[in-house]
């Protein structure tokens, strides 16, 4: 049946496909449009944070990325045991990174290194929040997936922003 296509399952309703293909769509749009990539990403840098926000809060609110089981004296009751609050946890960091993503600390927006401040911000409060998560995916070898990709995403983000202040650098001097 074709219009099962539009019914609607939880599988349609994933986050994930939604955000991959909003950012496929996204994309596409911008180069369509032919915007300048650097100058885009850092216009979308604050929304993008406070999106993170909004989702740590909608992790607390709906059970999901729950932490690890902990006797500490913040815990919260879920799932029959007492976790971590990494929902809140996840909240704060990213209501950090928003906070300073707003103030835009790097002297020129506009040049793409904001954007990527807010990437590596996120990317390090994955890799520190993940292990207190107590349903991450593990992959062989003990490894936490979402911290692997964190310290993939924190390392070529870093990386980004200092190709990125040295051409900046370099093209004020050929001026």
């Amino acid at each position: 049946n074709p219009l099962s296509l539009f019914a609607l399952t939880p599988n349609t309703l994933s986050p994930n496909a939604g955000l991959a293909i909003g950012a496929a769509i996204a994309a596409l749009f911008g180069w369509q449009k032919r915007l300048p990539l650097r100058r885009t990403l850092d216009a979308l840098a604050p929304g993008l944070a406070a999106f993170l926000v909004a989702f740590g809060a909608a992790h607390f609110l709906g059970g999901d990325a729950f932490g690890a089981p902990t006797k500490l004296p913040w815990a919260i009751y879920l799932w029959d045991d007492y976790r971590h609050p990494s929902q809140v946890y996840e909240t704060l960091a990213a209501s950090a990174a928003f906070a300073l993503v707003w103030k835009r600390p790097f002297d020129k927006p506009g040049d793409g290194v904001n954007f990527l401040l807010f990437v590596s911000l996120s990317a390090g409060a994955r890799l520190f929040l993940e292990a207190f998560r107590g349903d991450s995916i593990i992959w062989i070898g003990g490894f936490r997936a979402a911290q692997v990709i964190g310290l993939l995403a924190l390392v070529a983000s870093l990386w980004l922003m200092r190709v990125w202040a040295q051409r900046e650098s370099q093209s004020a001097q050929m001026l």
